[in-house]
This record gives structure tokens, sequence and C-alpha cells, in this order.
């Protein structure tokens, strides 16, 4: 980022860059004190103290030493007080596992949103309504004897309804049912509860509409939450203009005012796809578009560094205000406004330095911060930018020649080449951290980038000045407004576009800590000094590449292991990873959250090691059996879907979810084949029967059509079996004793989810398994008309326990656990 104040940025390489040295300590600390440590906060505290007075009266090495781990110890008492303390005064000292009916008051923090309860691709038939939810921060409990106790904390709140009378900063009373926040119920999944007291979080709240929440106190017109709501309406009114495109109103709304919803999901999606995830949230790709839009304008009337610098500061405070207050967009003014501010000052400057500072003050206010691919991003690629940049030029497309060297045509190319090395530089940084992340890899993504910035400058433009003309004049925003959108069309069109272009995306297995960084490091040696006649570099490329090879080729399950069952925890639904040997298969796919194949079942499925699913057996036509299958046919490699002919046959209805996956499904040139009592199939090293329904059967309720899969597995004492059952009801379990009079499963799918019924308990008690698995949600979870059924046997539930890992080993001996044994 040069300067033409006379004051640049100071090129030549600093003694010392002790802001990056501080962050590194600090961050070591955040680390250790993540991974392994139980100490007080204010013990470490005190150390921290102790080291500091000693690193300050103390000389030479035994100074620095004193002081080096006084940061590490200050890192940790700021993670362990921030994240780890359990402060009686707050409020998730009341608040249990188990809802709780609590009378709260409290103020709005945010604006209350109004949106489905459900998203996804089949959203369209879930029997909900709206709800509006919110930020609560709480300062009194009502109790029974309406005696008003003093307390603090935080709750999100989800009320029934979509007309919420109430507003930010509104002092509230609500009646409703409070918990602690859930631990995470699947591998890969986010601890929220650590979120949660990062940012003053104790629980939720839900069980009431928004009809039952008693206004106290309404937010005062001159107060900051009011101002903040009124003239963020101002702003985004020109938004609601009627022959607005969906999609396009979704895209603005989060490019300008980050908001999402139902419609941007699709395009969002696209972006992550694609690698440009950055384009759509704002981040500091959007606020520096704004910036260089104030300096443009302020250096076209001449050069004034403090008026650059003020406008700066009170416009980019000013916008970032109407936003939410997410990490993402706090964390960006950070970094722009640091930067912008350092280069306007007049000073020589260390850009590196003033970044180093900006990531200590980001890390102090959200600690784990440090953890999330938005925060390795935005700082790594920046600094990438800043030390690489130039060097990879130089490597990559020799030196530049002189600006009074050369004609415009050909300051155009070195423009173009110079956009093109920034762009190649960053998505090389990326790549590894996206990949580790969330296992994608974007070839085009480095030139995708460059094709859609010119639209995206233009789209937010557009975008900014309609915004500005609202808060002036609205008449004037609505004539604006028509070519806002159609520039966002376009953009869409083009994205479409990138999309469709073949090798957009790659999926990559999950990647080891070690791997990712020896990645980064082989990329910056190959940005900076590496060469294909060079043998050392030669060398250390096939190692990589080895090692990701070797990676790739070993097995997801351990030799001692001949069958592994993971189900998945999905609420009201069901979910079963199988696997043998080298191959693996989904039994069902679906779950009580239509958004569930969006983020959280490929995030299950990375973290349990899968690669590739070939093949999935869908159960039987209710919704909560496949709504996530479209979501990771792509991604997990399935080439076709085995079910009854009753789903098949309920496809054919044009109304139906079912001819919607149908249709999904052959669109991506997946095989849809019917099962039928007696087929057979490999998986791995275990034989898979169907057992029902057979052919022809048609049956009174439609549970009972589901495919019953008997699947054996040989071991040294002898063949084991796990029976997978799906929703099977009376009918089908009754038919199933009298075809197989001498079945019998070491594990078994509970039928139906564990429903209660007389017939239930007589198949679990006939199939006398050593382990049952019941994929449930909460409604069934303490049902006592199970307990004479489940003595003598292990009994595991996902309601309780998260997802179930079952384990079939090679001695014939069957293991299991449930996910919150491994996250205790």
């Amino acid at each position: 980022m040069s300067s033409s104040t006379g004051a640049p940025a100071d090129t030549r390489r600093p003694a010392s860059r002790r802001s990056l040295v501080v962050a590194a300590l600090f961050s070591s600390g955040l680390c250790i004190s993540e991974q392994c440590l139980d100490t007080p906060a204010w013990l470490l505290a005190i150390i921290a103290s102790a080291l500091t007075v000693a690193g300050v009266l103390l000389r030479g090495p035994t100074r620095r030493i004193g002081l080096t781990l006084a940061v590490v110890a200050l890192g940790m008492a700021w993670h362990t007080w921030r994240i780890e303390s359990r402060a009686p005064e707050r409020l998730r000292a009341y608040l249990g596992d188990e809802p709780r009916l609590l009378c709260v008051r409290g103020t709005v923090v945010d604006t209350p949103r109004v949106e489905p309860l459900q998203r996804g691709r089949f959203s369209a038939f879930a029997w909900t309504d709206d709800v509006t939810r919110f930020e609560l921060r709480v300062r009194a409990i009502i109790d029974t004897k309406g005696a008003v106790i003093p307390i603090q904390g935080g709750l999100w709140v989800r009320l029934d309804g979509d007309q919420p009378d109430f507003a930010a900063g509104d002092l509230v009373e609500i009646t409703g049912f409070a918990r602690t926040l859930d631990p995470p119920r699947n591998p890969g999944a986010r601890d929220v509860r650590r979120f949660g007291a990062q940012i003053g979080i104790d629980g939720r709240l839900g069980g009431a509409s928004v009809s039952a929440v008693r206004m106290i106190e309404p937010a005062k017109p001159y107060r900051f939450a009011q101002l903040k709501r009124s003239t963020r309406q101002r702003a985004a009114e020109w938004l609601a203009h009627p022959d607005a495109d969906p999609q396009a109103r979704a895209v603005l709304k989060a490019l300008l005012f980050g908001e999402r919803d139902a419609d941007s999901t699709e395009v969002n999606n696209s972006m992550i796809r694609l690698g440009l995830a950055h384009v759509l949230a704002i981040s500091g790709l959007h606020l520096g578009i704004l910036a260089g839009f104030i300096v443009i304008s302020v250096r076209l009337t001449g050069e004034r560094p403090r008026l650059e610098a003020l406008l700066l500061t009170i416009v980019m405070v000013g916008y970032v205000l109407l936003l939410p207050a997410h990490a993402p967009v706090i964390r960006a003014t950070a970094m722009i406004l640091g930067l912008l501010l350092a280069e306007s000052s007049g000073r020589r400057y260390d850009r590196i330095t003033v970044l180093g500072w900006i990531m200590v003050g980001v890390l102090v206010w959200r600690p784990l911060e440090l953890w999330s691919m938005g925060f390795q991003l935005s700082f790594g690629v920046v600094a990438a930018l800043i030390l690489l940049s130039d060097r990879f030029h130089m490597h990559a497309f020799g030196p530049r020649p002189r600006r009074d060297e050369i004609g415009a045509w050909r300051a155009v190319w070195e423009w173009m080449r110079s956009a093109c090395s920034a762009s190649l530089c960053a998505w090389l940084i990326a790549t590894p951290v996206i990949a580790f992340h969330i296992g994608i890899v974007s070839p085009w993504a480095a030139i995708g980038t460059l094709f859609i910035m010119p639209p995206v400058v233009v789209t937010l433009g557009l975008g900014y000045i309609t915004t500005l003309l609202s808060l002036v004049s609205p008449e004037l925003a609505g004539i604006a407004a028509p070519l806002c959108f159609n520039v966002t069309e376009w953009l869409l069109l083009l994205l479409g576009a990138l999309e469709n272009t073949p090798g957009g995306t790659l999926y990559v297995p999950r990647l080891s800590l070690p791997f990712t960084l020896a990645w980064l490091l082989m990329t910056v040696w190959w940005m900076t000094r590496g060469h294909w006649l060079d043998p050392r570099t030669l060398i250390a490329t096939l190692v990589l590449l080895a090692w990701a090879v070797l990676a790739i080729r070993t097995p997801s399950l351990p030799e001692d292991e001949v069958l592994r069952l993971d189900t998945i925890a999905v609420g009201d639904g069901s979910c079963h990873l199988i696997r043998s040997g080298r191959e693996a298969l989904l039994y069902d796919c679906g779950g009580s959250y239509f958004a569930l194949g969006e983020r959280e079942l490929p995030d299950a499925l990375r973290a349990l090691g899968v690669r590739r699913i070939p093949t999935v057996v869908i159960s039987h036509a209710n919704l909560d059996h496949y709504l996530a299958l479209p979501d990771i046919v792509e991604r997990f490699g399935v080439e076709r879907v085995l079910t009854g002919e009753t789903v098949i046959a309920v496809g054919r209805d044009p109304e139906s979810p079912v001819h919607q996956l149908m249709r999904e499904l052959k669109l991506r040139g997946i095989a849809v084949e019917a099962l039928v009592a007696g087929d057979t199939f490999q998986i791995g090293n275990a034989a898979a029967t169907v057992l029902s329904p057979p052919e022809g059967r048609t049956w009174r309720r439609d549970n009972d059509s589901s495919v019953v899969l008997d699947i054996a597995v040989t071991t040294d004492a002898g063949l084991r079996h796990l029976l997978m059952c799906g929703d099977i009801e009376t009918e089908a379990m009754l038919e199933l004793e009298a075809s197989h009079p001498d079945l019998q499963a070491a594990v078994l799918e509970v039928p139906h989810h564990g429903s209660a019924r007389p017939a239930a308990f007589d198949f679990v008690l006939w199939i006398n398994p050593e382990v049952a698995i019941q994929s449930t949600g909460p409604r069934r979870l303490h049902d006592e008309r199970w307990d004479h059924v489940k003595r003598d046997r292990r009994w595991h539930t996902t309601a309780s326990e998260g997802a179930i890992r079952v384990s079939i080993e090679r001695d014939g001996s069957v293991t299991s656990r449930g996910w919150q044994e491994v996250v205790e």
C-alpha cells in the first residue's frame, strides 16, 4: 500500500518486529490453555505478573526469557478467564441441561430477526411457521413469588411468531424454557458453549411466542440502539424495490448490510465451492473497496492526508456501526482502519508491525478467533501480500519496469500482470487453510477473482451510493436502485457461469495440521525460491506428494476393526455410516434439521475420515431419512442410491419431496436402484442381505416398507451381524419373525427411532442384541416403557450421547461409545 503523501511505508526490513513475537507468544498461551490446562485464571495472572516483574528487573538473556514466559502465561490466563471461568453470579449457574421454566428480564441486544425455522433444499415441505430470533442481555430473574433477583448473563432467544412489537434497546420480560448451550453432538462440530462463553451467552430460551413478551421500558429515541435501528431501516429502504429480483435483493443485503436469508443461501454455497466466500460475507475486501472510494474522492480535490484520515475514520466507523457486530466485520474494520490510518499519518511505519498489533488486539477481544478460518485467512493472506507479493512477482514474472520507461499499453499490461500476481499469491496462501478447514480446493479461484471483482466493485459502489441517497433522499435512491439490481443480476449470471466450469471445485480428505503446515511452507518456498532444477526443492516436493498419497491410501479404519457403525446425531431422523475395509455406505441420510447437509453432516463425515461413499441406502420415503442427500452426493462421490420399490413409486408424484430428490439425483447422473428381499451386495469385507420388503409387497403403513438390511462380517469368533431396521412397525416385524425365525444380531438399530410399541419391545427382545442404537431427538429420550428391554444390554441414544460409534473387532468383540464420552 503506497502513499503519495511523501511519507510511505518503510520498505526496509525492521530490526525487530516485536508485535509478531508478542502475537505468536500470546497465541501459544491461548493454544496451551485450550488444549491441556485447568489452572485457575487468577493463578495464571499472578504467574504472568511475577514473570513480567522479573523480566523488567533482570538483564541479559534472562530478561528476554522472563518476558517471553510472561506473555505466554498472560495468554493462558486470558483464555481461561474468558472461556473457562464460571462466575456464580452469572446466569449459567442457574441453567441446566434440561429446559427449565424461567422468567427473565433483560435488554434486547440486536434487531429481532424474523426467519423460517427451517432452511435447506426441502424447507418448502417443512410444517413450521416463522420464528423470531434475537440476543437478550439478562439483568434479572423473576422468581415464582415475583421477587427480582439481579443477575448477569446472555441468552439466545427463539420465539414463535413473526410480528415482534419490540426492538433493539427495549427492556423486556419473557417467560420461557431456558437451558444451557448444547455440547457438540457430532465429530467435527463446533463447541458453541465455548463460543457463547466468549461473547457472554449462557444459554438458549424458547417455548414462548412473541406475544408473550412484556414490555418493561422501550428504548429512548436518543439512545444508540434506537438511533442505529432507525438509521439502518432508512438506509435499507431502497432494497424493498417492488421490481427487484429476490436473489439479487438477498445478495445486496449480504454485501451491504451483512444480512443472510434463504434467498442468499444457494449463492453463498456457490461462493464457497468456488473459493470466493469472502466476496459475499462483509470482510476486509468490502471495507477496503469502501476505503478506496473515500481515498480517491479526497485525492481528487488534492493531497489532504489529515482530511483523508478523518473521513476514513468517520465513514468506516459509522458504516460498521450499522452492521451486525459479527467477528469478520470487526476484524476487517480493525485491519483496514489500522493500516489506512498508519498510512495517512504522514510518518514511516512498518505494515507487518501494525498488522501484528491489530492481531493481538483481535485475540484479546475474542481469543477463539485464533482457531477460525476467517481469522487465519484475513491475517495470513494480508501478511502474505505484504511480505511475499513483490518477491513472488519477481520470481514468477520478473522485475517490474519503471513507469517512466514504458508506454500506456505496456502500463496496462503490467497492471494486469500485477493483479494476476497478487490474486495468485493470495490463492496459494489461502488454499491450504481452506482445504484444512472445509476440505475444498478451488483451482479456478484465483482466475475467478479477477473475473468477478470488477462487477463486485461496481455493485458495491452503486450500493454504497444508493444507500447514501436513501439516507438523504429516498426518491433519488428509488431512481438509482434499478441500476444496482441490474448489475447484481449480471454478477449472479457470471457466478453461475464460473460454477459450471469443469474442475471448479475439488474435494479433499481431512488434512492433518502437520501436513497443512508443510504444504504452506512448501508453497512459500516455491513462491520465493523454488525452481524445477533445484534438487532440494524437488526432493521436498516429492516427499510432500508422497505424504499426501500415503494419507489418501491409508484406510479410515484400523486393521483390527472389521465393521464399524457411526450413527450421526441428527435429531428425529436417521443417518448411519457403515464401513468395512476400504468401503463405506450410508444407511439413510436425513434428520430433523433441514439444512443438515450444508455444513454439519459433511463436517462430521470428514472428521470421521471418510473420503468416498459410493452407495447410499434410503430405507423409505419419509423426509427425515433422506433430506441431506442432495447436498453430499457430489462431495463424497455418491454413485448409486438403493431404496425400496415404494420410494420409487412415491417419487413419481410431482408434488412429493421424493420427486424433487429423484430429479436432483438424475441431474447429477446418479443411478437409483430398487431393493427387494433376497438382494445382496458387498460393503468391503461385509455382506449385506436385504430381508424386507418382499418384491411387490404393499403395506398398510408406509413405515413398514422400510428396507431392512442384515450386514454380516466374519470374525475370529464366527459371523457377527448388524441389523438396520429403518422405521418398520408391527406388520413388518411380525413378517420378519415369521420368515427368519433364527434371526439375531450383535448390533441393532432400534426400529422407528425407538417408538414405544409392544411389537417393538418383543422384536428387540427376540433379536437380543448386545448393543442397541436409538437415533432420536429428546422427546423419546426417557421413555420408561423401554426399561425392561434395555436391561442386560448396552443401549445408546443419540439424544443424550450424541453420535454413536459401534465397532465389531476382528476377535468378535463389540465395542461402543457415545460422542459425549470423547468431548468430556
